[in-house]
């Protein structure tokens, strides 16, 4: 089972309703809010999307193929841009 958590490098902070984040190897910021920064926060320590999905089910009254598929994507875009490690 593939297991995801924050990149060490990255940077973060709360800032009202968003958490922005900064990529040092880039020199990169990127705000995440909602779901994304719900997801984030879960990465503080390393969870499989199976976990995250059902951290979020309560949340976010969409179907679950919905949600696992937007979980999916997320941590997708988010591997790719190495903000966060999957192992």
């Amino acid at each position: 089972m593939v297991r995801y958590r924050q990149a060490p490098a990255v940077l973060s902070v709360d800032h009202g309703q968003k958490t922005v984040l900064l990529d040092p190897n880039s020199e990169q910021f990127y705000a995440l809010d909602g779901a994304a920064q719900r997801i984030w926060s879960l990465l503080e320590a390393p969870r499989a999307a199976e976990e995250i999905v059902a951290s979020l089910r309560e949340a976010y009254p969409v179907s679950a193929d919905e949600l696992a598929g937007d979980v999916t994507a997320f941590l997708d875009e988010m591997t790719q841009l190495r903000l966060v490690e999957a192992k």
